[in-house]
């Protein structure tokens, strides 16, 4: 499994411009040759060159073919040379008020096959302040075993359990990471040698653990001062229960912007987790941190607290724990010989099919309840099932006691609630669902206990396991599905209609008559009184609703559109012809654009 994601944020650069005119009516300059130069300023250092600290891109070129002492520039012709130079990390220093250099250019040339005198082509430099660049430590997370459907368990299809990938972003350098962004795509499978139903699938993001766009799978980490840390989660799931066996992560440099040289990334790291911890020691934060195993130990044992606020912590894992009792209520023992953190792993005494109530230690403190687990692992060679009781806990240096007690699944009296998903194109009209033969359609719960999941289609069969599947036949499908839980809570019959066709609506062309929207005059631009525009979609077999927005605002490079707001509407009922053309005539005050966001709902707007 492969997941592709792509970070970016701000970045200083600085654009060198260099205009030459040839002001000989007869000569052209010859063998031209240009240098950029770089001097720290406003030092009194005898070596004071700084050319190492910056990267240079490749010059565009205007009125002149290269720089290279082969160059010419014709008689009364301009050359426009434009470098586009990006500071190495270096360059800022240390301090937050940056460091100045002078930006110069070494020139030489010939005219009339005679050498031009220095003091001719003499460039006076300019000054620059470049501040110091951020450098970010950039560590993932993930659970090792992750819960699904059983496979031991063919009659039920147990609903999958949303497990975090994480990441934590750290600067470590001098200076401020600006809008730092995480862009995710969907996990895809690399590999699946015994054909699988698998499925693994984002569903949610979350940014110090506040629950963003569902979506979404952009992380925007924000701003990250020097010293200061940021949490960004994917909640996932997969269709099936495992155990993943390797977790890497690696980053390549865009070649264009430097690559290594100018790389603000000093570090990446993974590890697996076994799951997200509360360090709740006083002075610490709400946010969830990540409990690793660091040391890849033959059992897996996590030892580190990665914390949101990216302090590590180290915990010390007790093997000798016990836990006694009976039905709901069991007792822990423990013996610590230092105050810290402690982790305690132990067979559960209800093969985790209860959820546990609460655990209060003999001092009378409270656990938090991500402090403590069940998981289920399965043994390789046997496949045997094992299920385990987690806890960790800042302790006292003596022997500690807890008290657990588990909910009681008799006064459950809630029925689950299942929720329809999908995985590859999807587009929802109204309250038709529109997918391909290839689209895989499956189903998460949300209950308090271990529950199934059961459908069928058009009624025509008996309900069956809620395996993932797919529907291969073109035409109007009728699904129902239903969960049960391990309280015998049975949901109410859900149904959706699902329209199977082979291929999604794309729009074919957009044009605009952009002559009738813009007159340059100097700076200035006619608006015109009207505006022509067209577009069509692609054939296919889905009855098409359009509808055609006009908006006006404030147009800016940086912000884009800084202030819409709809002016006019104009909706096209549904028409049943396949290839629809529109043509229409509208009121408007700027340049429109479409908007992608109303191809996810099925309509086509014009903005």
């Amino acid at each position: 499994m492969n997941i592709l994601q792509e970070m970016t944020l701000e970045r200083t650069g600085f654009l060198a411009t260099l205009e030459i005119t040839n002001n000989d009516l007869e000569s052209p300059i010859n063998h031209f040759s240009a240098t950029l130069t770089f001097q720290k300023a406003f030092t009194e250092d005898d070596d004071n060159s700084a050319s190492d600290l910056f990267f240079v891109q490749p010059p565009e070129l205007e009125g002149i073919q290269s720089i290279d002492g082969a160059g010419m520039i014709q008689p009364l012709q301009t050359a426009v040379i434009q470098w586009f130079i990006i500071p190495k990390i270096l360059a800022g220093g240390t301090d937050l008020e940056g460091v100045y250099y002078k930006v110069s250019a070494s020139l030489s040339g010939s005219i009339y096959d005679s050498p031009i005198p220095e003091d001719v082509l003499h460039v006076i430099p300019d000054t620059i302040l470049v501040k110091p660049e951020p450098q970010l430590s950039i560590t993932y997370f993930q659970p090792r075993d992750v819960d699904g459907d059983d496979p031991f368990t063919p009659d039920i299809v147990e609903t999958p359990v949303p497990f975090p990938v994480g990441v934590l972003v750290k600067n470590m350098g001098y200076g401020v990471a600006h809008h730092v962004v995480v862009h995710s795509e969907q996990p895809t499978i690399t590999e699946n040698e015994q054909g699988l139903l698998f499925i693994p699938k984002i569903i949610q993001t979350r940014i110090n653990d506040t629950i963003t766009n569902e979506k979404s799978l952009t992380i925007d980490l924000g701003t990250i001062p020097p010293g200061q840390c940021r949490k960004g989660v994917w909640d996932m799931i997969t269709s099936l229960s495992g155990e993943f066996t390797e977790f890497k992560a690696s980053f390549t440099h865009a070649s264009e912007l430097g690559g290594e040289d100018t790389s603000i990334i000093r570090e990446m790291n993974s590890f697996f987790i076994a799951h997200e911890v509360m360090n709740d020691q006083q002075g610490r934060d709400n946010i969830l941190d990540f409990f690793a195993d660091t040391d890849e130990d033959s059992n897996h044992i996590p030892d580190t607290i990665y914390e949101s606020e990216c302090l590590i912590t180290p915990v010390d894992y007790l093997p000798d724990a016990t836990i006694n009792g009976a039905g709901l209520f069991y007792t822990i023992t423990v013996l610590t010989e230092k105050a810290g953190w402690v982790y305690l792993k132990m067979n559960d005494p209800q093969q985790a099919r209860l959820s546990i109530d609460a655990i209060q230690r003999a001092d009378g403190k409270i656990l938090n309840q991500n402090n403590y687990w069940t998981n289920v692992q399965y043994d390789r060679d046997t496949n045997e099932r094992f299920a385990y009781l987690n806890l960790i806990d800042y302790v006292p240096e003596n022997k500690s006691l807890y008290s657990l007690v588990y909910l009681s699944n008799i006064n459950d009296n809630d029925a689950p609630e299942t929720t329809l998903r999908f995985s590859g194109e999807h587009m929802k009209i109204d309250n038709d669902n529109y997918i391909l033969p290839e689209t895989q359609l499956f189903f998460t719960v949300i209950d308090d206990s271990p529950v199934g999941t059961w459908y069928r289609l058009n009624s025509l069969d008996d309900f069956k396991p809620a395996y993932p599947f797919t529907i291969d036949q073109q035409g109007t499908v009728t699904l129902e599905y239903y969960s049960q839980d391990a309280s015998q809570n049975i949901e109410t019959i859900k149904t959706a209609s699902l329209r199977v066709i082979s291929k999604l609506p794309a729009i074919q062309a957009f044009t605009v008559d952009k002559d009738q929207m813009f007159h340059a005059i100097e700076s200035a631009s006619v608006l015109p009184s009207h505006l022509d525009f067209a577009f069509s979609v692609q054939p296919n077999e889905l009855t098409q609703k359009a509808e055609i927005c006009i908006y006006q605002g404030e147009y800016s490079e940086n912000a884009e559109w800084t202030s819409l707001s709809p002016v006019h509407s104009i909706v096209y009922e549904p028409l049943n012809n396949p290839d629809v053309n529109f043509h229409g005539m509208a009121l408007i005050m700027m340049e429109s654009r479409f908007q992608e966001d109303c191809i996810l709902s099925g309509y086509w707007s014009v903005m």
